[in-house]
């Protein structure tokens, strides 16, 4: 898989200077652009089956008639001003009590004037309502809906007639087209006629349907920050030279963040303004009001990321040979909670190396260890103030460029599959080089997180 550089460049060779993504009122540009990340990465389960060679009277024909059978199975909702997306990531808390780990403290905030639809079925949190549970009214399609579906059909037979792109890319972007439709019409559907004044959710990307549903309803779209925010981003920080694009494209209204560090990136990025970045601190469940920092053992931690064992496990098996060399020395790989193979990383398992426990508090893991390391994580920026030491693998392939960026901004030090952590740590021990929290984590603001 390409390198998040490569994949930008990539971007602008395909996307720069293209317009068939336009239509009179919306810029697709971001549907294009997964989909030609897509057909560059050969992803698989990414391509379907779509309508837009059908009639648009067939067309509207199924979408009224969709779900028709499964009416009985499922609710109608009744939303309050607030409406939460739930995606459903969980935090244990000390007494057990199971809490979601973005939206807990807002939900406290807001009080009672706010509703919650869980995004993921499988996720033991307790919300108001569950998306595949809820029913989508079947009725016509009214003048928002109507306009929609022509601009997407549109866009699709000027794709279809295009020479510019290849006929994976068609593929691809044409499937991304059929997923933003479907997903706009059912979120239009739940809050059309209902009382919800602004949105809260997670990430923006691959979340364009929602957005465009909720700009047809005049409804405010608060997105919070989830993870890291990198200048090679590929959502986050647009090359300027894709402006244009992006002014009719579909962003939130607002996004908040952590601190001063992701506002200062995103300043540069092509598609955000002033007004729209909003510092509101460390609103996440899992942090802790005061850092503890318990006695230092000679304790290395692996954050992993979802998706990428290809990448982790060749890194890992260095580290097993590495941690040889030192008996005294132990390792604990902490998985991304949404990892879909854990049990890839068991063969690494030894008297040396253990895998953390579902759901364990990475803070805890931190306050005893005096090294993490991972290729690119948020849980390197975690991790600062507990008094060890952050590093980055850098090799060739998806992540280094994230990788090089926290290096570059002194969050972590840069290391190669062949060096030694251990060794580079205790050449280094007694120098002081971990950058001060707060540029990175401001105090929690909950006002920042209500209605300005």
């Amino acid at each position: 898989m390409s390198s998040f550089s490569k994949l930008n460049k990539h971007l602008l060779d395909r996307l720069e200077n293209d317009q068939t993504f336009y239509t009179k009122d919306f810029s697709f540009f971001k549907i294009f652009q997964h989909g030609v990340i897509y057909a560059h990465n050969k992803s698989k389960n990414k391509t379907l089956k779509t309508y837009f060679h059908w009639p648009i009277f067939l067309q509207k024909l199924k979408y009224r008639s969709s779900g028709f059978f499964k009416k009985k199975s499922k609710i109608t909702p009744f939303l309050k001003e607030n409406l939460i997306l739930e995606p459903g990531r969980i935090f244990t808390k000390e007494n057990g009590d199971i809490v979601s780990i973005y939206f807990d403290k807002i939900q406290k905030i807001i009080d009672e004037k706010y509703s919650t639809i869980l995004l993921r079925s499988n996720s033991p949190i307790s919300c108001d309502y569950v998306l595949d549970h809820l029913m989508v009214d079947n009725g016509p399609l009214d003048e928002n809906e109507t306009r929609m579906i022509l601009a997407v059909n549109e866009v699709a037979a000027k794709l279809k007639d295009s020479k510019w792109y290849s006929a994976s890319e068609k593929n691809y972007i044409t499937s991304a087209l059929h997923v933003f439709l479907d997903t706009y019409r059912k979120f239009y559907r739940l809050v059309k006629n209902s009382g919800v004044k602004r949105l809260y959710f997670i990430a923006h990307y691959h979340n364009e349907g929602i957005i465009a549903a909720m700009n047809d309803l005049n409804i405010e779209i608060i997105e919070i920050q989830h993870g890291l925010i990198s200048k090679v981003d590929l959502y986050y920080c647009y090359n300027p030279r894709f402006s244009k694009h992006l002014e009719r494209a579909f962003f939130p209204d607002k996004l908040i963040l952590f601190g001063e560090y992701w506002k200062n990136i995103l300043n540069n990025a092509a598609e955000w303004k002033q007004s729209q970045l909003i510092i509101g601190g460390e609103y996440m469940a899992n942090v802790k009001d005061k850092i503890v920092v318990a006695e230092k053992q000679n304790l290395i931690v692996v954050a992993a990321q979802k998706g990428m064992e290809n990448e982790y496990l060749p890194l890992i098996s260095a580290l097993k040979n590495h941690l040889l060399n030192h008996p005294e020395w132990h390792a604990i790989i902490k998985l991304h909670p949404l990892e879909k193979h854990p049990h890839l990383y068991e063969q690494f398992i030894s008297p040396q190396i253990s895998i953390a426990v579902k759901g364990v508090d990475i803070t805890e893991l931190f306050s005893r260890a005096k090294i993490q390391l991972s290729i690119y994580s948020t849980t390197i920026y975690d991790a600062i103030g507990y008094g060890l030491k952050n590093y980055c693998w850098l090799y060739d392939g998806l992540g280094r460029d994230y990788a090089e960026a926290m290096v570059e901004q002194g969050a972590a030090n840069g290391l190669n599959i062949s060096e030694d952590p251990i060794e580079q740590y205790l050449k280094n021990e007694s120098v002081e080089i971990e950058p001060q929290r707060m540029y990175f984590f401001a105090p929690f603001e909950p006002s920042k997180f209500l209605v300005q």
